[in-house]
């Protein structure tokens, strides 16, 4: 039996503006979850006009996939943005876009782990193991500019 854990509703989230990643047709979003659980739990909405619209929405556990900037390994190599991939895209329709392992089928969720690599600026206070793993989940929606949009994670973990 795993521990359950939600974020805080997130909302607000403009398709196109500078906050979201300033890119035309996309927002990006970080969000802070829990690292090593499994996630079973995702709905995005379109708040600005509900059940209105088609989108989509991807997960990258990694900063740089989910901007589409180069990525590379230990060595320099090039990796591929799909080694970062979550899960399959989620299509929204109607203004919703959901991911429930209860209700989807597989129906038993997505590992997610950070590989976002230690952080750049160490933060005061917080010891190097935990700045180790920044445990940020990357949400992209793709969808036309201007739209808004809000949004809700679930995750679980197992008591160790």
């Amino acid at each position: 039996m795993g521990v359950p854990h939600e974020i805080e509703p997130r909302g607000g989230i403009v398709i196109g503006d500078a906050e979201f990643g300033g890119i035309s047709g996309k927002a990006i979003i970080g969000l802070k979850v829990p690292s090593r659980v499994l996630l079973n739990k995702i709905v995005i909405c379109r708040t600005d006009s509900p059940g209105v619209g088609g989108f989509a929405v991807d997960i990258y556990n990694r900063r740089e996939a989910a901007f589409n900037t180069p990525v590379t390994d230990a060595d320099g190599n090039a990796l591929s943005r799909e080694l970062f991939v979550v899960q399959p895209t989620i299509a929204g329709t109607l203004g919703v876009a959901r991911y429930d392992a209860d209700e989807s089928p597989g129906g038993f969720g997505h590992y997610f782990f950070s590989q976002d690599p230690l952080q750049q600026t160490p933060i005061t206070g917080v010891s190097d193991r935990l700045q180790a793993n920044n445990r940020v989940l990357w949400v992209v929606i793709t969808a036309t500019d201007g739209w808004e949009f809000c949004v809700n994670i679930g995750s679980s973990t197992d008591m160790q």
